[in-house]
């Protein structure tokens, strides 16, 4: 068994070295981020543009200062217009504004540092298709999906649950759409507006700086795919492991086998060439009462008229054993024959018939000689002859 456990050591060691760097790598391929800026960097191509109610009438104005390292623009709102409106817009996956759009489905934060050299609430808002209602060239059929932050001086950071979005009720209203009709689809994103809010101040230009804006999510495949794996193989390992020890168990079970027979032929040779008539009694006794649960040393003794340390002597010159070792080694030799020979005699009464009144001392005494319970022995003997 000494190479089995050597093999089991080295396999197991080897797949579970495996296993973490495999999921190692799908785990850390599985976080997803997507860098906006420096935009020429970016795996997300995007466009950006200005926009202001000035394009319905409205003197509300906007400026873009910077759109490759980073967002900057200046915006003043005006009361003038029913609607006051300011911000920049970032078409997504395009170089051109309101073109196809894209999926965000597989990420679920928008993170982002805004600055405001005046303190103001703003928002910002990711449009999506919507197939009955969206058309290319109108920013306000597609529908917005918005969050607001807090925009100061000092900066501060920003986190935006992709999934928690709000749909305006003012956008449902104006497109006739019911109120409970608030759901949004990620995988249609087309734009992101970064835009005012009611409590943004009137008639003051404000400066804002939106830097490091990223999208963060997970690639639930490789997660799944990681776990598809790792079930395939260690699932292999287990068919292997108790294909191999079965295999292991039953050479094992065989060599002892030979042992214990090479224990009869051993004592048969000494008997024969010493003729030594207390060894011939002590032996033959004991092969004839070992399955008498009485039996002990005192018993055998009493019968043979030897006293105890010429017993164990002889046990010990003859098949190197103490009388109540060599006792058990009986019993338990007879107990594996009759394992292996009868199908139906169930251990219980395998155990009284070779002399043992204790079924769970003979399962421990069994398990210590054959390094497994009579039940799995026979179970071991069946598939090998299967």
């Amino acid at each position: 068994m000494s190479d089995f456990y050597r093999k089991t050591a080295v396999v197991f060691s080897t797949l579970f070295l495996f296993s973490a760097i495999v999921a190692v790598i799908c785990i850390k391929q599985s976080y997803l981020e997507v860098l906006l800026f420096p935009a020429q960097n970016s795996d997300l191509k995007w466009f950006a543009s200005a926009h202001s109610d000035s394009q319905t009438n409205g003197e509300s104005t906007v400026v873009l200062h910077e759109k490759e390292e980073r967002l900057s623009y200046s915006f003043m709102l005006s009361p003038a217009a029913p609607a006051p409106y300011a911000g920049v817009s970032l078409a997504l996956g395009s170089l051109e504004p309101f073109k196809p759009s894209i999926d965000l489905s597989m990420y679920s934060t928008l993170t982002f540092n805004a600055a405001c050299d005046t303190a103001s609430t703003l928002t910002v808002t990711v449009n999506t298709l919507d197939s009955s209602i969206t058309v290319p060239d109108d920013p306000l059929s597609y529908r917005p999906a918005v969050a607001h932050f807090s925009c100061k001086a000092g900066g501060s950071n920003a986190d935006i649950d992709l999934r928690r979005l709000e749909v305006p009720s003012w956008w449902l209203r104006a497109q006739q759409i019911d109120l409970a009709n608030r759901q949004y689809f990620l995988a249609k994103a087309s734009h992101m507006n970064f835009g005012i809010s009611s409590q943004t101040p009137m008639h003051q230009t404000t400066q804002v700086i939106i830097e490091r804006l990223r999208l963060q999510g997970r690639a639930w495949a490789w997660v799944f795919s990681l776990i598809a794996v790792l079930v395939v193989i260690w699932a292999g390992f287990i068919f292997w492991w108790l294909k191999f020890y079965t295999q292991s168990m039953i050479e094992m079970l065989s060599e002892k086998s030979k042992n214990d027979e090479q224990l009869y032929v051993k004592r048969e040779l000494k008997l024969e060439s010493q003729g030594d008539k207390n060894k011939n009694a002590v032996l033959a006794y004991m092969s004839e009462q070992y399955t008498n649960p009485e039996l002990n040393v005192e018993l055998a003794v009493s019968a043979l008229g030897i006293n105890r340390s010429k017993m164990n002597a002889i046990l010990k010159e003859v098949v190197g054993l103490t009388f109540s070792a060599y006792l058990n080694k009986l019993r338990l030799i007879e107990a594996a024959r009759l394992l292996a020979e009868s199908e139906s005699i169930n251990v219980a009464e395998i155990a009284y018939s070779v002399g043992y009144n204790n079924v769970s001392y003979f399962n421990k005494l069994f398990k210590d000689e054959y390094s497994c319970t009579p039940k799995v022995y026979k179970s071991l003997l069946q598939s090998e002859s299967a």
